[in-house]
């Protein structure tokens, strides 16, 4: 794989190709996905609802948001835990994604109290329902419709 990974690199240096880290995730950073999925099961409860809230609050918790309207790498949002509600909301999609709990990212408008403003959240299926929490857990936000997803 470090093989692979060096000779593809180098490939994308030679023929100045400027290619967004984050469109190699799996060849540059697997380990990352290793320590968000043993979070992440660090995090799981007795049940479904119980173990959504402790990933949100979770990531919540740790994380700063950074208003910037950019998602930065993946990988580079888990070590230095600075990013936008799009970095949040995959982050906490990835973390469901290794408990088994179905989720999808939306996108949408929302009022957070003082004027509307695009926002990235995820909502998670619970007996074939999509559904979220964040607007009524963490700002307080309205949404403008459902959202695109």
């Amino acid at each position: 794989m470090k093989k692979l990974t060096s000779i593809l690199l180098l490939s994308l240096s030679l023929f100045g190709c400027l290619f967004h880290i984050a469109e190699l995730p799996d060849i540059v950073s697997a380990n990352v996905y290793d320590d968000i999925e043993s979070k992440a099961k660090e995090l799981e409860q007795n049940d479904t609802l119980s173990t959504i809230y402790s990933v949100d609050n979770y990531v919540e918790r740790t994380t700063i948001y950074q208003f910037n309207y950019q998602p930065v790498p993946f990988f580079r949002f888990w070590r230095t835990r600075v990013g936008d509600c799009t970095d949040k909301a995959n982050l906490k999609r990835k973390m469901l994604h290794y408990l088994n709990i179905s989720t999808r990212s939306v996108y949408g408008i929302v009022h957070n109290g003082e004027g509307w403003g695009k926002h990235d959240w995820y909502e998670f299926n619970i007996n074939g329902t999509y559904q979220d929490i964040e607007s009524e857990m963490f700002y307080g936000l309205k949404k403008l419709g459902s959202g695109r997803w």
